[in-house]
């Protein structure tokens, strides 16, 4: 069963694992102090890491942190974060904790804090500048590190069809790999803003008293919408169905972003449940797309209990985020939960 880590197991396994170098850790004044010169509060399990960890070095993969036995300068998470904010302004919010051979980054993405977790992002420039999200957690990204490595978690696993896995590569320092993806990293960081901005926003207005009438789940669900990449504007929303205090659907005419393929209309789901779009084509009522969401949350609940990975899966997000909530038994039930909910009242649509 897909049962979560504490850190106590998971720093059991570390110790365990004879591919594994790590440090002896630090005291919490010196996490503090790291926290105050980066202006970030650090999520729970990274802190846990730092203070019983400090480093970690895996069959010659590294995990970047505090300690006075680092192996290399660049080690050290306070340094290395400052020089890339220096080099190509990474955002303020990201504590950069490994990178590639190909130069490329993984950092916590701590703006997107919950429960005091946040995610961990794969930012890379070359062969193309995009994100991706690696883990809900940092917990959850060293599991998958110490079974894979890094390479395979990053640059082999979000390689295009027009793309190579491995390429040849000239030597060049770090400075002139900053300075070659420049253009690259200001466009890509520039999207990233853009997104914060329209989560931003999204904060705001579900975070207000209407926000669970009528008015304010039109809100939430055009916001909610925009702050997805291929949707550049909602032109129009019309609420098909709403059972108060529980969910409302909406039908969406939106301006797609160009070249991203989108299609102009989309069903749009909001309210105490985990938000989400669907087709309209394949899906054209209200019943129907009801339908649809239980059997995609239904899905997503059991994979969960089974143990089996969820990537290919609808993603179930927290209601105020995008940030994928994680695969645990208890998330499982209670998305299980909502799914019988909503085919009790299937019967009054």
């Amino acid at each position: 069963m897909n049962t979560p880590l504490t850190w106590s197991e998971m720093l059991s396994l570390i110790r365990q694992n004879t591919k594994v170098k790590h440090g002896r850790g630090c005291d919490e004044p010196t996490v503090d102090a790291a926290e105050q010169a980066l202006e970030l509060n650090f999520p729970e399990s990274y802190k846990q890491f730092l203070l019983t960890v400090g480093w970690l070095d895996f069959d010659g993969d590294e995990i970047f942190g505090l300690d006075d036995d680092l192996p290399e300068p660049y080690m050290n998470v306070v340094s290395k974060t400052t020089d890339e904010r220096n080099a190509i302004h990474l955002p303020k919010c990201f504590l950069v904790i490994s990178q590639t051979y190909m130069g490329n980054l993984v950092c916590l993405n701590t703006a997107e804090t919950v429960a005091g977790e946040c995610p961990v992002v794969f930012v890379r420039f070359s062969p193309v500048a995009d994100m991706e999200i690696l883990s809900a957690s940092f917990l959850g990204f060293i599991k998958s590190f110490l079974l894979y490595g890094i390479e395979p978690l990053t640059e082999n696993a979000f390689v295009s069809s027009g793309e190579s896995a491995i390429e040849t590569l000239t030597p060049i320092t770090w400075r002139e790999h900053r300075q070659r993806y420049y253009q690259e990293a200001q466009r890509l960081f520039e999207t990233h803003h853009l997104s914060e901005q329209k989560l931003a926003h999204w904060h705001a207005a579900t975070g207000r008293p209407w926000a669970c009438n009528r008015k304010g789940l039109e809100i939430e669900a055009r916001l909610f919408l925009q702050a997805h990449a291929w949707c550049r504007s909602v032109r129009s929303l019309s609420l098909r169905k709403w059972v108060e205090g529980i969910f409302a659907l909406f039908y969406a005419e939106i301006e797609p972003t160009p070249e991203s393929g989108a299609d102009e209309t989309v069903w749009v789901i909001v309210g105490d449940l985990p938000p989400t779009y669907l087709d309209t084509p394949s899906i054209p009522t209200v019943r129907e797309a009801v339908e649809a969401y239980i059997c995609l949350l239904e899905e997503w609940a059991e994979a969960v209990r089974k143990g089996e990975p969820t990537d290919e899966l609808m993603p179930i997000y927290y209601r105020h985020s995008l940030i994928p909530v994680p695969p645990t038994l208890l998330y499982a039930e209670m998305v299980a939960s909502r799914a019988q909910l909503l085919e009790s009242i299937l019967n009054d649509l």
